[in-house]
């Protein structure tokens, strides 16, 4: 049960965000489907009486030795530290049974100081839904909320649990290693130079990484100099960025087509 209680202190939050905390706490039955059908590992599941029965089928999926405590609303509260109207509290295993691999993917996204969980959860259910798990990863650079953080799976509807991702430790060289690798990186930059998304010609046998940075200061200079094209989305006067989720989802589109 102690992987369940005081989810709303700052030390606990400050632990999920960074990714240090031993386990990770996700919300909701979605979430729990998603989480039982991938390489992560279940530790233990709390549920409301009321959810209970319609999420039986799901708890006999978990291994027999997996713990389910069964509590109401009012003591889930008590224990969690917030309001709790989803019925259902799981705790995952934080590194997954087999390390994720994205030799197979055509499509990646590479995070740069992407702090907010709401856009680290919105960019992996774009790369789920425009792109595929299978054809599809993502890396976690420097600065970035832990896509394994409540939140973040909350918003991505638990696709943090089925696309591949990894925790980049040698930034920006990994970009360069991309590259070498026969990625093109496409940074997303309001630089000198980028060129029109528009303009950008994908081949069906393309491997693509699409380079992505904090909303409010953008890449920095070493990610921009590993990359090898800058590209930016048309945008009306006026009006010079958008959000850093949805324009991921955008360059996602137009990257995809013809091609997947």
């Amino acid at each position: 049960m102690a992987d369940f209680v005081r989810l709303t202190d700052h030390e606990v939050r400050s632990a999920d965000r960074s990714g240090v905390a031993g386990h990770f706490v996700a919300e909701g039955e979605w979430t729990l489907e998603r989480l039982i059908g991938s390489n992560f590992g279940v530790r233990s599941v709390l549920v409301t009486p009321q959810r209970l029965e319609l999420i039986r089928g799901l708890l006999e999926r978990l291994e027999a030795e997996t713990p389910v405590y069964v509590a109401s609303t009012e003591v889930v509260q008590s224990i969690a530290g917030f309001d709790f109207h989803r019925g259902v509290l799981v705790s995952g295993e934080r590194l997954p049974c087999r390390p994720p691999k994205l030799e197979a993917a055509r499509v990646v996204v590479a995070m740069e100081q992407v702090s907010n969980p709401d856009n680290v959860g919105g960019i992996f259910r774009s790369v789920s839904g425009l792109v595929g798990p299978a054809a599809g990863g993502v890396i976690v650079g420097p600065g970035c909320c832990d896509p394994l953080y409540r939140k973040a799976i909350r918003v991505s509807m638990g696709h943090v649990f089925s696309v591949p991702f990894v925790r980049d430790l040698a930034w920006p060289a990994s970009v360069v290693a991309l590259r070498e690798a026969g990625f093109r990186v496409l940074a997303m930059a309001l630089v000198p130079g980028a060129v029109s998304l528009r303009e950008v010609v994908v081949g069906p046998a393309d491997r693509v990484c699409l380079l992505v940075g904090s909303e409010g200061f953008g890449l920095s200079a070493g990610a921009l100099a590993a990359a090898g094209e800058r590209v930016v989305i048309p945008m009306a006067a006026d009006v010079d960025s958008l959000n850093v989720s949805v324009a991921t989802a955008i360059a996602l589109y137009a990257v995809g087509r013809g091609s997947f």
